[in-house]
């Protein structure tokens, strides 16, 4: 009976969800309980180009693409035109968003497309070189400005991301911001 009720608890303890997180994680001031992240498809690719501050040319990998991708609105022979979602491209310091995208060529990324935000001829999405936010780099680097598409063009925990690392790169008076 009693070894019964041993593993009665423990069959009880493995199968209770985890108690729920109410302590922010200090390093993220975007953290959020109440608004979870949206979902995104996923897609993988390799970066062969850049066109602009805020575009990529990427081989995206045919095996992952979903059913609802249509390469045909926005790849060519060439690859798929990738713009980083919810950034601008200023006219200054165009040359050198350029020439850092470029450290890219070649590098396996992940592409997050937005479920909402459609711009004409290109794929929008949060790119990401491992775990770095490509993104969230040119905006803290000040090589871009953050543009609020609307509602749910990204997901609240990334708005106040690319926020901060745009205020961020304002109070430090990094590229765009004299």
């Amino acid at each position: 009976m009693r070894s019964l009720i041993l593993g009665l608890l423990l069959v009880a303890t493995a199968c209770a969800p985890p108690p729920p997180l109410t302590v922010r994680p200090s390093d993220d001031p975007c953290y959020d309980l109440r608004n979870p992240n949206q979902g995104y498809t996923g897609l993988f690719g390799k970066v062969v180009g850049v066109e602009d501050a805020v575009t990529l040319l990427v081989i995206v990998e045919r095996r992952y693409l979903p059913e609802s991708f249509k390469p045909e609105l926005y790849c060519s022979p060439a690859g798929c035109r990738v713009r980083l979602v919810n950034l601008d491209a200023p006219a200054t310091h165009s040359a050198e968003a350029v020439r850092k995208l470029a450290t890219l060529i070649k590098k396996p990324v992940t592409l997050s497309m937005s479920p909402v935000q459609n711009t004409d001829g290109a794929l929008n999405a949060l790119v990401a070189v491992d775990v770095r936010d490509i993104n969230k780099e040119q905006l803290a680097a000040g090589l871009a400005t953050y543009r609020d598409f609307g509602p749910y063009s990204v997901d609240s925990h990334t708005e106040c991301q690319y926020e901060h690392a745009q205020e961020k790169a304002k109070a430090e008076h990094r590229g765009v911001w004299p």
